[in-house]
């Protein structure tokens, strides 16, 4: 599934006069480079770097405009690859460790991540939003009829949209492009009932901890439920009264 970002960071490195990114699932892992380019964030970078940023907005006083730029790149690559610990981030971000804990200590302070078991083995997760808010608008059989219609050729923009068409989950603190991503989850939910965590990850294109993530934030807004064993059991969504 490619998200309005994707499209951007295509057309940016076009228009930069760059190669197109290369994308490589290994093991439910999404790895994304930039043939040619650099990791610094400054100079002819700075249209592709917006470009992977987009959606992510993190305000936090004190801190300049280069560090901010670097925070909201580590928290979209910790979004990207939950579970990693600090010298695996430190590699993929290009910064020393002692700059990537300190990076990390700051998101962690603002409650945007959280380190998940032991100290040797664990790895940081985003934290999933504590006050959220959502109400699913009672128009899904438009947005069927709005997916058959011959909208669904590619994998691009316009078929995301169709996809998401009449639902509507509005959440506090969470950026526009997790937010397409959890509709699109329901809408598969709704037209692939009964199925298991694996498989819609594989349907939704997502990591295992991330689809493990959205289906929580679902669960606990009632939209959605587990039923059945856990091996075999599947997902559900619940019917409004």
């Amino acid at each position: 599934m490619l998200g309005t970002g994707t499209l951007r960071m295509i057309r940016n490195c076009k228009e930069k006069g760059f190669s197109i990114p290369q994308w490589k699932n290994t093991n439910n892992i999404l790895e994304l480079t930039f043939p040619g380019i650099g990791h610094r964030f400054d100079g002819v970078n700075e249209g592709v770097i917006k470009g992977i940023l987009e959606g992510v907005n993190i305000n936090i006083e004190g801190v300049n405009e280069g560090v901010l730029s670097e925070l909201q790149y580590l928290y979209k690559t910790i979004n990207d690859n939950e579970s990693k610990n600090t010298s695996e981030f430190s590699a993929m971000i290009n910064k020393s460790l002692a700059t990537t804990e300190r990076y990390l200590k700051i998101l962690k302070e603002q409650g945007l991540i959280e380190f998940r078991g032991a100290p040797k083995t664990g790895g940081y997760y985003i934290k999933t939003p504590n006050h959220i808010t959502s109400n699913i608008d009672q128009q899904n059989e438009d947005a069927n009829d709005g997916v058959n219609k011959g909208e669904n050729k590619g994998k691009n923009e316009g078929v995301n949209e169709g996809v998401n068409e009449g639902v509507n989950i509005s959440i506090d603190g969470v950026n526009e492009g997790v937010l397409s991503e959890l509709q699109y989850l329901y809408k598969t939910i709704t037209e692939n009932e009964g199925k298991k965590t694996s498989e819609l990850s594989a349907m939704i294109n997502k990591s295992l901890a991330t689809t493990e993530r959205y289906l929580k934030i679902l669960k606990e807004q009632g939209l959605i439920e587990f039923r059945g064993a856990p091996k075999t059991g599947g997902y559900y969504v619940l019917k409004s009264n």
